[in-house]
């Protein structure tokens, strides 16, 4: 079986007002029941013409809209607070003091340190919005610089700056048309060997969703390329926690929070009869350091983050048990028990848990109130 897969695109939605991100989604055929270390360098010629399959999940992927944990951070909600709980006040800590909240809790030139090693840390992980014809009018994020000369390129020059390993010319070319589905799945393989987390592990998990999803609507039952893909998934989010990175998380839950996602897809990896998660982390491990061997890369995990990482992680985190409380369970039932532990909340994440849901409670009855109002009028 293939170690990696991607699908299409999917978009990403504002929740309270605020533009977010948007992810990417590609397909390809599933083969066996293991992980294979085959597809790690992509095609030379790209192929414009798009499979009956994957007409199909772009038409499935685009009607899903999901809300996005990368942007929905903790300034959003202090923006809402300044009309919800004007009391809030800065603590003016330090960045190596024992802080929490980073809007709240630094002080100006700390809070720019503390964006500035995020800004590095996204980088170095891929964490970048990408461009999408079909949303012309979503804006590149800050980040989005290092796209900019490849924007406009053509696939002859997208090719010869991916033979080169450029890594935000091999960005680009996920959200391009005329790379086939194997091309862009051998690109996000690539990208996570050299080290990212971000945008390739959000498109192998929904290859995997959709994929899985599809066979079950052909079969009515769980087989065994369903199993597979299933196993693979949960191994692209436990790689993605251990090493601080919730993206694939976060489309994980996405997808499968929705009525229309199969109720036996979502139960199947909380069974222990039928959990093998672990042995797939293994494996999925063991590939990826032997496609690095020759370009050795070493990730930090979760407790070896740099203290801003390690806080956007908890803070996206208690985003996640506010938006998929039930969901955030049964994720940590079907993961490997060393990375589900990841996801026990600490006292920071449980203070903001408390704190966000506290506000975003305050700001609904600020609007049903502002409505009534003009009601009246």
């Amino acid at each position: 079986m293939k170690l990696f897969s991607v699908k299409s695109s999917v978009i990403v939605l504002l929740f309270i007002g605020v533009l977010v991100l948007s992810y990417h989604f590609y397909s390809a055929t599933l083969n066996a029941n293991t992980l294979n270390a085959k597809q790690l360098e992509p095609e030379a010629s790209p192929s414009a013409n798009a499979t009956a399959e994957q007409q199909i999940a772009d038409k499935h992927t685009k009607t899903l809209s999901v809300q996005s944990v990368e942007n929905r951070s903790e300034d959003d909600f202090l923006n809402i607070s300044s009309f919800t709980m004007p009391q809030l006040e800065q603590k003016n800590m330090r960045f190596e003091d024992d802080w929490c909240f980073a809007a709240i809790d630094l002080d100006e030139n700390e809070r720019r340190y503390y964006d500035r090693e995020l800004k590095e840390f996204a980088l170095a992980r891929g964490q970048i919005r990408l461009p999408h014809d079909w949303l012309p009018d979503m804006p590149l994020d800050e980040l989005g610089q290092y796209l900019l000369p490849y924007l406009d390129a053509t696939t002859a020059e997208l090719d010869a700056q991916i033979d080169k390993d450029n890594e935000f010319a091999m960005l680009v070319a996920l959200s391009r048309d005329e790379y086939s589905l194997t091309q862009r799945e051998a690109i996000a393989q690539r990208l996570v060997t050299k080290g990212h987390t971000g945008n390739a592990l959000t498109h192998l998990v929904i290859h995997e969703i959709v994929d899985a999803e599809m066979e079950y609507k052909k079969h009515g039952v769980v087989n065994t390329a369903i199993e597979a893909s299933l196993h693979r998934m949960m191994a692209y989010i436990a790689y993605g926690i251990e090493y601080g990175d919730l993206s694939a998380a976060h489309t994980y839950l996405s997808f499968t929070s929705t009525t229309s996602f199969p109720l036996a897809l979502r139960d199947y990896l909380t069974s222990k009869t039928t959990n093998n998660v672990s042995h797939y982390v293994d494996e999925l491990n063991q590939i990826i350091e032997k496609a690095r061997s020759k370009h050795a890369i070493t990730l930090p995990t979760v407790n070896e983050l740099p203290k801003a990482a390690k806080h956007q992680f908890e803070s996206r985190l208690a985003r996640l048990y506010i938006d998929f409380p039930a969901e955030m369970e049964s994720l940590q039932l079907s993961l490997a028990t060393s990375v589900g532990a990841r996801l026990t909340p600490s006292d920071c994440v449980k203070q903001q848990i408390t704190f966000f849901s506290e506000l975003e409670q305050r700001f609904r009855e600020h609007v049903k109130s502002a409505n009534l109002e003009e009601i009246v009028e």
